[in-house]
């Protein structure tokens, strides 16, 4: 299990892997416009099939969704929140990540959900990374308004911690092999590494 405190300020998305280092290409990533493009289509889907969890939704409860039977092993889970609440209390623990007091959205909605995604086996064919090992899967994080709960191909959000960064405990994270460094990556919402 490892620990990472990410940074004060967060794009829409967050997606965090620890991978080992052996060599690395960011032409690469720039080049692969069908993988980003079929991530961002990947976000859509699972922002649709976490909002089919809200049936008659409770504030502050965590929902976990299905996936469909084409993407077994992602997991998703969702969670609605007042905008005030978020900002105020947080969210100690939700899945993997911690939410300290003073995040905040733009643009400002009265209630928003907050989409998890674990995307498991399939990290690498959405993100992929030529060269690096994987040692936990991808997670992510998206933020959408809430005030619509059937609504899908929703814009995210921006989330912003103003004080604390939030965290993640990664639950299911490898070794590192022998002679190699681990080190965190993070995406944007267009699958270039920050």
């Amino acid at each position: 299990m490892g620990l990472l405190l990410l940074l004060r300020s967060l794009a829409m998305l967050l997606v965090v892997v620890p991978v080992c280092l052996f060599s690395f290409s960011l032409p690469y990533i720039v080049a692969q416009s069908d993988m980003k493009t079929s991530a961002r289509a990947l976000d859509a889907l699972l922002q649709d099939y976490a909002y089919r969890v809200f049936v008659r939704p409770r504030t502050r409860i965590v929902y976990n969704g299905s996936v469909p039977s084409n993407l077994t092993g992602m997991k998703i889970a969702a969670i609605r929140l007042r905008s005030g609440s978020l900002r105020t209390r947080g969210v100690k623990i939700y899945k993997e990540f911690g939410i300290p007091i003073g995040v905040t959205e733009s643009p400002y909605v009265e209630r928003l959900v907050l989409v998890y995604q674990n995307l498991g086996n399939w990290s690498k064919t959405y993100y992929p990374l030529p060269g690096y090992t994987y040692l936990s899967p991808v997670l992510g994080i998206l933020a959408y308004d809430a005030s619509n709960l059937i609504a899908t191909n929703l814009p995210e959000l921006e989330i912003r911690a103003s004080g604390d960064p939030l965290s993640i405990t990664f639950q299911d994270m490898m070794s590192a092999p022998a002679g190699s460094v681990a080190k965190c990556v993070w995406f944007d919402l267009h699958g270039l590494i920050c």
